[in-house]
């Protein structure tokens, strides 16, 4: 067993069992309809004209501000459904062991249910890692872009050469710097569903868990990690070519796109299956 044959059977599996498209295209559009009423409050809380760029500033900002708190409740929603999906997955691939012909949506949600607090503390903990390596990495940017060009451009003050230079600086080596931490930060914390619903573990010994998997074998997940990737960059670049097509190309890229995000959601328990718990 290596990492293509990871792949391989993770595509397998959705050649084989279509419904396993279905949790995934449910919350597609329910992401979707969450996104089209987003944008349009926002679009509708700023004026169609503005008298100065100051304006602009200040009437997207309040925008923003009215929008938030919706923005907040769309985004909780649509990550409590996702965590749900996930857990919902993870299940299916085992059953997919038990019962290759047959697996049970409903009995894989109905475990994924029981399983929710863990995932949903585990899920919680590694998007404030992610939000906290933004923060660290890209924070020093805004500070510097905030300081050296908005706020001058704002009072029309001159800009100068040496601000755009040290800028460009900066965000090449916090970019470089983000690229590696989040690389790092997600092989360790791949494995932690899985664990969570494959072992029945609190989200605290699954934290712990993956850390170590991560560490132990770090170069052969984060190489599952890109061959999957790899996978979803042609599918990308298929759905590409296949918008093209009137009406019919818009249907067959969106089924992709459901497709690539139930392939993802199959690796990593379909990983943890072939390599510890065979």
């Amino acid at each position: 067993m290596n990492i293509f044959n990871i792949v391989a059977d993770s595509l397998k599996a959705l050649k084989r069992h279509p419904k396993l498209l279905f949790p995934a295209l449910m919350l597609s559009l329910f992401a979707i309809i969450v996104a089209y009423v987003a944008s349009h409050l926002f679009l509708s809380a700023i004026p169609g004209q503005v008298l100065s760029n100051h304006q602009l500033y200040s009437r997207v900002t309040l925008a923003l501000t009215r929008v938030a708190p919706l923005l907040a409740l769309i985004s909780l929603l649509v990550f409590l459904a996702g965590v749900m999906v996930k857990g919902t997955y993870i299940d299916l691939c085992y059953n997919l062991r038990k019962y290759p012909k047959r697996p049970s949506l409903r009995h894989s949600f109905k475990v994924a249910l029981s399983r929710y607090k863990d995932l949903l503390v585990y899920e919680i903990a590694v998007t404030l890692a992610f939000l906290l390596l933004l923060l660290v990495t890209l924070g020093p940017i805004f500070l510097l872009a905030n300081s050296t060009i908005i706020q001058p451009y704002l009072s029309g003050t001159a800009i100068s050469s040496q601000s755009y230079i040290n800028l460009s600086g900066l965000l090449v080596i916090m970019l470089v710097a983000l690229a590696i931490l989040y690389i790092a930060v997600s092989v360790l914390l791949w494995l932690g569903p899985p664990i969570i619903v494959l072992d029945a573990a609190d989200a605290k010994r699954a934290l712990s868990m993956s850390i170590n998997l991560g560490k132990k074998e770090p170069f052969r997940i984060f190489g599952t990690i890109v061959a999957s990737y790899f996978v979803v960059a042609i599918a990308l670049f298929l759905s590409r070519i296949l918008q093209a097509i009137p009406f019919l190309g818009v249907i067959l890229s969106f089924i992709i796109s459901i497709g690539i995000a139930a392939f993802i959601e199959l690796v990593a328990p379909i990983y943890y299956l072939s390599f510890h718990k065979r």
